[in-house]
């Protein structure tokens, strides 16, 4: 059964992964699991600008250890989601003392390498990508009251509002978890005195400096441990930030950049926001408090509007209440004195949708102009006949000045599901189709995100104007920019949110951004100029790979296609849907590289200063990835030795799969021999070999890639 289970995970169509969830279990007995308790967690985050390296330390225990009989030996599972953008960039295994890091080799050869360390009881983790968003993690053994530690390494964009960057922390696995027995610890790595540092919904929060092991300076502070079931982000506020950031890196494969701005902060344009946010909190279907909403409310509106916003906030009291006769306009002063007032007064915790849209309806009349955000957690018009009913009720009322609604959906629990028109519809998801669809909002619920903190980032984020018919073209002075990913590729681009490019190049600064589009009424056509760019390390050559590799994998592969994903992704240590992360025991299992004989230890190409030495000046396969058979071509400087020499196929497990058969090319400087799997009794796995021409004097590897 187990086996069988385990297969299917690994066809090439590479299926979604089940529910996510957090479990352990005999793995003879998978369906007997129960639930795993997460104890220690430390959060090190690492700064680059656009994006974040974060390493997350995070230890396991089984939730319910007399479950299970003390000689049992467990396994640990995990299905879990994150999000597109991130990737994950490496996994550590705890091993008594030692750290065991792990390969990153082809899934196929990792799986059967896992598969056999578990039948023979040793110490694996393994880590899957089974689709874009979908990742999968085991680790064996536990016993029944071990605790097991791993480390897993993220690259995360993060998020620039003006003069805040918001880093998300990877808190996927503790959401899954049965209990987070402990609190945890983030630590910010960075030279700077006293950074303004702060976490999402977090108070009062004290970050203290402290020097690693390796002489590193990071500022620290602990999150309890219950904070860790939701989303959160590390806030980094810097008011002398400007409007633009550009980085790059230059290597021996070419030079990399990273550019980010807000579009209203470098537009030469007049672009403002009026909103009147409706706030109608049901609590009986929401997991977080009215409290906790807020907060996340009013820590969005700092980070997206500015004094030239203007807002007002519509909520139910004993009747329903707009705070202000008037606009408030958007600076963090104004928000954060009209969010302590509102939360001395008594908002009600149930539904009053009905009334709540008239009031936002009658005061964006009598202002004239704005458009209407409704954050809520009701269901109450689940049913079509009574949104129907309700929504024409509404549209009516308005007449001829229906306003803009947008909608953020906040229900988290106890969603009803109704069926129409051949699919399921959540909440009041048909009822916010509706008003969004017919007064030209946007909706934001849960086929956005799971996470509520997450759809009032985007929801709030995308009020106000958009830009569309965009073109942003970089260029650098004397060159060009090409293989560049946005963050968006949508066909509109919000004012206040970040835009964020990453690429290649070629030239010097100053970087020129010619950026044209159209807002409203208002057509543009401007040039933004960049003098100064910041010089960074590897890991943006390494977050252009992963950006790289996202799009390769989602435009429907060839064959071609998924060894070159495959080759990216271990070269530069990236997880792709092709490739696995493998931590092994020392000396349980040899895993091969192209400077690795299969029979012993590494070796390399003899150097000598004779320019008639031996070598091995080509060496080629073709069609690759291949099935049933590849061409091999070698191009020597001197004459085939067939009786010293031989060219061999092995595994990356270092297995001998074949030894050719090369004695008809015998005083040959060039030749091709011809591989065919079809006419052998070869039963070959799909995965990545390594052709092996070894000769007295060198010897010389390339990979192969065979898919059945």
């Amino acid at each position: 059964m187990r086996a069988l289970f385990l297969l299917l995970a690994l066809l090439p169509s590479f299926a979604l992964a089940q529910n996510q969830q957090l479990r352990i279990a005999n793995p003879d007995r998978l369906w007997q699991d129960t639930g795993i308790n997460i104890n220690e967690t430390v959060f090190e985050v690492h700064p680059k600008g656009t994006y974040a390296e974060v390493e997350m330390f995070i230890s396991f225990s089984s939730s319910n250890p007399s479950y299970f009989s003390q000689s049992e030996l467990l396994e640990m599972f995990s299905f879990f989601e994150l999000s597109e953008e991130v990737t994950v960039s490496d996994l550590w295994l705890w091993f008594g003392d030692q750290i065991l890091v792990a390969h990153i080799i082809d899934r196929w050869t990792a799986n059967r390498v896992y598969e056999g360390i578990v039948n023979r009881q040793q110490d694996p983790a393994i880590l899957f990508k089974n689709s874009p968003t979908s990742y999968e993690l085991r680790v064996y053994p536990f016993t029944r009251n071990q605790v097991r530690k791993l480390k897993i390494s993220f690259l995360i964009p993060t998020e620039k509002y003006r003069s805040v960057t918001s880093i998300p922390l990877p808190t996927q696995l503790h959401r899954l978890a049965q209990n987070i027995l402990e609190d945890a610890e983030v630590r910010y790595f960075i030279e700077d005195q006293n950074p303004d540092l702060s976490v999402s919904g977090q108070e009062d929060l004290t970050f203290d400096a402290a020097v690693d092991s390796l002489g590193r300076m990071y500022w620290s502070a602990d999150l309890e441990a219950a904070a860790l079931n939701s989303s959160l982000s590390l806030n980094v506020s810097d008011p002398n930030s400007g409007d633009t950031f550009l980085a790059n890196y230059t290597d021996s494969t070419g030079q990399y950049y990273s550019l980010s701005f807000i579009p209203e902060d470098i537009l030469d344009i007049n672009i403002s926001k009026t909103v009147a946010i409706v706030f109608d909190f049901a609590a009986s279907n929401s997991n977080a408090t009215k409290d906790e909403i807020l907060n996340l409310i009013q820590a969005n509106l700092k980070a997206n509007f500015s004094e030239k916003d203007r807002f007002n906030f519509i909520y139910s009291n004993v009747s329903d209440q707009v705070l202000s006769p008037n606009w408030i306009n958007g600076s963090d002063a104004a928000i954060d004195s009209l969010f302590e007032e509102i939360r001395g007064r008594n908002i009600l915790s149930v539904s009053n949708l009905d009334d709540l849209l008239v009031s936002g309806i009658d005061f964006i009349k009598e202002k004239g102009s704005g458009s209407i955000l409704l954050i809520s957690s009701s269901d109450t018009y689940h049913d079509f006949q009574d949104a129907n009913a309700f929504s024409e009720s509404i549209i009516d009322y308005a007449g001829n000045d229906l306003p803009k609604i947008s909608v953020i959906d906040i229900q988290k629990q106890n969603a009803p599901f109704t069926y129409r028109n051949g699919r399921n519809y959540r909440g009041n998801e048909y009822l916010y189709g509706i008003f969004t669809r017919d007064s030209g909002g946007e909706l934001f619920d849960y086929k956005d995100s799971p996470d509520v903190e997450i759809r009032l980032e985007s929801g709030i984020q995308y009020l106000g104007n958009y830009i569309t018919n965009y073109t942003i073209y970089p260029t650098f002075a004397g060159g060009f920019t090409y293989g560049n990913f946005q963050n968006s590729s949508s066909e509109k681009i919000p004012v206040s949110a970040p835009f964020i490019q990453t690429g290649m190049y070629f030239g010097d600064l100053p970087l020129s951004i010619q950026f044209t589009g159209t807002t409203e009424d208002t057509v543009f056509n401007e040039e933004i100029m960049i003098l100064e760019s910041s010089e960074t390390d590897s890991s943006l050559k390494r977050f252009w790979i992963s950006r790289k590799i996202n799009r390769m994998e989602q435009s429907s592969p060839n064959n071609d296609d998924i060894a070159q994903i495959i080759d990216y992704s271990m070269e530069n240590r990236l997880m792709s849907q092709y490739t696995s992360f493998l931590s092994i025991e020392p000396g349980d299992t040899t895993l091969i590289s192209e400077e690795q004989n299969g029979d012993g230890p590494v070796t390399t190409d003899v150097e000598n200063e004779n320019p008639d030495s031996f070598e091995i000046e080509e060496l080629k396969a073709y069609p690759n990835p291949f099935n049933p058979n590849v061409n091999i071509e070698v191009n020597l400087s001197e004459p085939w030795d067939a009786s010293n020499s031989r060219i061999v196929i092995y595994n990356l497990l270092g297995q001998k799969i074949a030894v050719l058969n090369t004695s008809q090319f015998n005083g040959m400087h060039t030749f091709t021999v011809n591989w065919d799997v079809s006419q052998s009794t070869l039963q070959m796995a799909t995965g990545v070999y390594l052709v092996s021409v070894e000769t007295p004097m060198t010897n010389k590897k390339i990979k192969i890639t065979y898919l059945k």
